[in-house]
């Protein structure tokens, strides 16, 4: 199982806003939607792009390069 690692406060993460943080290493992308919090690589898996850079829609990222 995963590790916890603490990152932040829900505080400084606002519903519909993203963020991206580095653990361990790696960029780790933060998202808040509708009060859920999601964490995930901040990575597109098809072009490798910084998901933190693109748009959120809802639930959904878009992706800068695409």
């Amino acid at each position: 199982m995963p590790e916890f690692v603490p990152v932040g406060k829900t505080a400084d993460l606002q519903p519909g806003q993203m963020k991206w943080v580095a653990v361990e290493r790696e960029r780790v992308l933060l998202v808040n939607v509708e009060g859920t919090y999601y964490a995930l690589q901040d990575r597109c898996g098809h072009r490798w792009a910084p998901l933190s850079r693109g748009t959120l829609h809802g639930a959904v990222i878009e992706c800068p390069l695409h």
